[in-house]
């Protein structure tokens, strides 16, 4: 039993979620190898991406042993997140995953993770940019909501 996102099908219902410091490509290899459907890379940061930096580069590289792959992305800008979106379809991803989850401080202090889930309208922007950049499926990891009292998943599942 498979999973199907848009024309994308994990053959394996085992997915291997990002992990920043750990889901490095080696890693991903050796999870793909013990059966997994879907590997991710660690979380990228957009403006990183488009201005190439090596380090960031090397955190997306992937290997066709590892198809398919997801690259997962971080940022608050919605024309940046396109730019990268497209820069990682390019360099051979097979799905573009965006972070509105992460509550690390340095990530919501950029307005970035789960800082997105405050401003649903700036939200729709990064998805629209993202989706509209690619032909690749695009995912959303978030929380139940910024805080407990305003769980705004279902709300951003719908746009």
């Amino acid at each position: 039993m498979g999973i199907d996102i848009g024309p994308l099908r994990i053959a394996d219902p085992v997915i291997l979620a990002p992990m920043s410091g750990v889901t490095d490509m080696p890693f991903r290899r050796l999870v793909k190898r013990s059966g997994a459907g879907l590997v991710v890379s660690e979380m990228i940061a957009s403006q990183a991406m488009i201005r190439h930096s090596r380090q960031t580069l090397q955190m997306a590289r992937n290997t066709p042993e590892e198809f398919p792959m997801a690259v997962q992305l971080a940022g608050c800008e919605p024309a940046v997140m396109a730019e990268a979106a497209k820069l990682n379809e390019d360099r051979g991803a097979a799905l573009i995953d965006i972070n509105f989850g992460c509550p690390v401080k340095k990530v919501v202090n950029g307005h970035a993770g789960s800082a997105l889930m405050r401003d649903e309208v700036h939200a729709a922007r990064i998805l629209k940019a993202t989706v509209e950049a690619v032909r690749l499926p695009v995912t959303l990891k978030m929380r139940t909501g910024w805080d407990h009292a305003d769980r705004n998943a279902p709300r951003l599942a719908r746009i």
